[in-house]
């Protein structure tokens, strides 16, 4: 019985700790922290360097995201995705539009290479 017992345990430890199945608007809403994150990294950013190292990282962390759940919106035009998920889309569009001002204004104040901002255009093409 106490074999059993601590199997049991066992199933339902491993059952509370698998990973819910995410829906588009769980991954848009994985995006949209992303790009809030990376939005508050070049918000503190005060060099060149910190402002590349913010791009790039928000770079690899939709990379990740694209990699894990690229199949789950195969199939789905953009306005599809929007009619299905108003909420999680508006979510989305607003941190795009706070990222890109922020970027903005962090690239109009800090003095750049040019050697870092042929960077900067390459990780924003990369990043597209």
């Amino acid at each position: 019985m106490k074999k059993l017992f601590v199997a049991l345990m066992a199933v339902l430890v491993l059952a509370s700790c698998a990973e819910k199945e995410k829906s588009p608007a769980d991954v848009m809403m994985m995006t949209v922290e992303v790009m809030n994150v990376a939005a508050e990294k070049l918000e503190a950013a005060t060099t060149s360097d910190e402002v590349i190292a913010a791009i790039t990282a928000m770079n690899d962390e939709m990379e990740n995201l694209d990699e894990k759940y690229e199949s789950m919106l195969e199939g789905y035009e953009d306005e599809e995705i929007i009619k299905m998920y108003p909420e999680a889309a508006e979510a989305l569009n607003e941190a795009a539009t706070n990222w890109a001002v922020v970027l903005i204004g962090k690239t109009q104040s800090i003095e750049f290479t040019p050697e870092q901002e042929q960077m900067i255009i390459e990780l924003l093409g990369d990043g597209m």
